[in-house]
């Protein structure tokens, strides 16, 4: 039981000790369940993950723009993102946030061009509105390059902020 709380009064169960005035009001109008029930089937669509698995050195240059992979997997809840095309597909419409980090160790000439791509769209960290299907990658650029190792310089991560029903 929580101070202040009298021993008649049944604990909401969607009240934390903290309580919101959302929470309260979410629970005194007997909403408590359909709450729960969206909570349960809200999607859970996460990702992180770095360039590389092991060792060290560039990635690129390429001749054409090309798709990293980013091979080293540290989340992917709902396994929206495949390392082995470096692409997210989103399996449900809705809004969502996209990051990624690049770095380079410049050489001979090559510089580091790298944009996230959705579908045809190029930024370098968003809040898009996708439809189920759409896919989200970063791309290298055509002769450029990047540069990672086990630091972990070059990640590419993006969650669900929320679904869209029609």
């Amino acid at each position: 039981m929580f101070s202040g709380q009298s021993a008649a009064r049944p604990l909401c169960c969607c009240e934390t000790q903290s309580g919101t005035r959302l929470r309260k009001a979410i629970c005194t109008s007997g909403l408590t369940g359909v709450i729960i029930l969206l909570v349960a089937a809200f999607p859970k669509v996460a990702f992180s993950a770095a360039l590389r698995v092991s060792g060290s050195g560039n990635t690129g240059p390429f001749q054409t723009n090309t798709a990293l992979k980013y091979e080293n997997v540290f989340t992917n809840f709902g396994s929206s993102y495949n390392p082995s095309t470096g692409v997210f597909m989103a399996m449900v419409k809705g809004v969502y946030y996209f990051h990624f980090t690049a770095f380079s160790i410049i050489s001979g000439g090559a510089s580091t061009n790298v944009v996230l791509m959705k579908n045809d769209s190029a930024s370098s960290a968003a809040v898009l509105q996708l439809e189920a299907g759409d896919n989200v990658h970063v791309q290298l650029m055509a002769g450029t390059l990047v540069y990672d190792d086990m630091g972990y310089y070059n990640s590419f991560s993006g969650f669900l902020l929320f679904p869209i029903t029609p």
